[in-house]
């Protein structure tokens, strides 16, 4: 399977963030990949905060070099409508305002990552698609669906 590498996007004008965020609409339709275990249960109380709008690339991440999924691993799609008010602005501005070379988030652990010169500096995700969630918000409808890994 040959991968896709593609650049991250971000924004750096704040009130071009703060415009897109309070144009959203009351209930927000986010999906989020999981790449979990083949005998591991999803904790459906603590599925992140990291969530995107476009659904093509939840359930596709396996294309991408950095979500590589490996054997004895499988791709839950996960849809959820949340409402507006789950959304963290303050994080989701933070988030869209980090440069695009030398920094990236990692989307499993939302760990900040600092690469060296020599390191791969791509990254699979534009994150004007991006919403960051806050902590413990449960979304007012949710599905699960497996994806077939191709």
């Amino acid at each position: 399977m040959k991968y896709i590498k593609l650049f991250e996007t971000y924004s750096q004008n704040i009130e071009e963030i703060e415009e897109f965020i309070d144009e959203l609409p009351n209930r927000v339709y986010l999906y989020r990949g999981l790449i979990v275990g083949e005998e591991e249960d999803i904790d459906k109380d603590n599925l992140g905060i990291h969530w995107t709008l476009d659904e093509y690339f939840a359930k596709n991440i396996y294309n991408y070099e950095t979500f590589k999924v490996s054997d004895g691993y499988r791709l839950i799609l996960i849809s959820a409508v949340f409402d507006k008010n789950d959304v963290d602005v303050d994080e989701t501005i933070n988030k869209r305002l980090i440069k695009d070379r030398g920094h990236h988030w990692d989307e499993l652990t939302g760990e900040l990552i600092e690469f060296s010169d020599d390191d791969d500096v791509f990254h699979p995700y534009e994150h004007e698609d991006e919403i960051i969630i806050k902590p413990g918000a449960k979304p007012l409808e949710i599905k699960f669906k497996e994806i077939e890994i191709k």
